[in-house]
């Protein structure tokens, strides 16, 4: 068991930043079958997107989730880039993509990530996170 985690673009746009010209935003829609965690591998047609990128920014909208969550991203050697811890599920949070490394992380090959409700997610709880990606 685990949970649901449906990747989508959820916008593109042209925007002049020190990092790059684009932004692609993915929208991860998450509903728990009532397990603690879950993970994904983004797959051929997002990596497309977001490949060559930087994750920017993620935010956090918690939807109806029962508890404080962790969200976590990895790059393809099984690396830590992005460690959270006890994410809101009150109100709507945001966390820069340097908080881990103090850099931005480069996306280049595999890219996963996992949430960690430590046990108390209920059935059918649902998560939205945005994942900013500039290139």
């Amino acid at each position: 068991m685990a949970w649901t985690i449906t990747p989508t673009i959820d916008d593109r746009v042209s925007i002049k930043s020190p990092m790059g010209e684009k932004l692609v935003v993915v929208k991860l829609a998450c509903v728990s079958d009532g397990s603690s965690s879950g993970e994904y591998e983004f797959t051929v047609p997002i990596m497309r997107e977001i490949r060559g990128s930087w994750l920017y920014l993620v935010k956090f909208v918690p939807g109806t989730v029962d508890a404080a969550f962790e969200f976590d991203v990895w790059d393809k050697n099984g690396d830590l880039i992005l460690d959270t811890a006890a994410n809101s599920n009150l109100a709507t949070s945001f966390v820069v993509g340097v908080d881990t490394l103090g850099v931005y992380p480069p996306v280049i090959h595999a890219l996963s990530v996992e949430i960690d409700g430590a046990d108390a997610m209920a059935n059918l709880d649902k998560l939205d996170i945005y994942m900013y990606f500039t290139k």
